[in-house]
Order: structure tokens, then sequence, then C-alpha cells
């Protein structure tokens, strides 16, 4: 969570962003393989189908939780999870606003 936090919410670029839905990838593979492969797929489908990396971004997170949710037992892992997911979505949501704006 402190990882997805720091890159999030980078001093280096003044708070303002980063890094967060790679990082959360890359802990993701670190927690589990086939979870990692399977929200990278998610990122890349929805990036290749839609064209837009904000809808790529929130079917990773999504994915990474549904498949945390059912690959893992543990709850710690699970509630980190929750946590991490709602962060990234949360900080994309300039991106939704402007979705929503242009459909």
């Amino acid at each position: 969570v402190a990882a997805v936090l720091g890159h999030c919410f980078s001093p280096f670029l003044y708070f303002k962003g980063g890094k967060g839905v790679s990082t959360t990838l890359g802990m993701a593979f670190a927690l589990h393989p086939i979870i990692g492969a399977g929200s990278l797929l998610a990122y890349v489908l929805g990036l290749l189908m839609l064209r837009v990396s904000a809808l790529g971004s929130l079917y990773a997170m999504l994915s990474f939780f549904a498949l945390t949710f059912a690959l893992r037992h543990n709850l710690n892992e699970k509630f980190a999870v929750l946590l991490i997911v709602f962060l990234v979505i949360a900080r994309h949501r300039t991106n939704w606003a402007q979705l929503l704006e242009e459909s």
C-alpha cells in the first residue's frame, strides 16, 4: 500500500500523480503471477479495444480486485487490495469526468 501511495502522491511531481497503476500491476505480479498476468491482460485489452488508457487502467484495477478476492485467502491482502484499487480509481476521477463529458 505504501509503494502505491508513494507513486500516486509523488513528492517529485508535487503530489500530483505518478505511476500508481504500473506500481499496482508490479505488486500484483509479486503477489501472485496469475493475478498480475490477468490484470495486465485486462489493461492491454481495454487499451486496444477502446483506445483510452484510463479505461484500460479501470479494467486492470477491477480485474486485480476480482482475481485477488477469488484466488487469495488472506484477509489482510484482500483489504490492502481493496484500498489500493479504491485509491487508484479515485486518483483517475478527472479522467472519468472527461470521458463522461465526451460521450
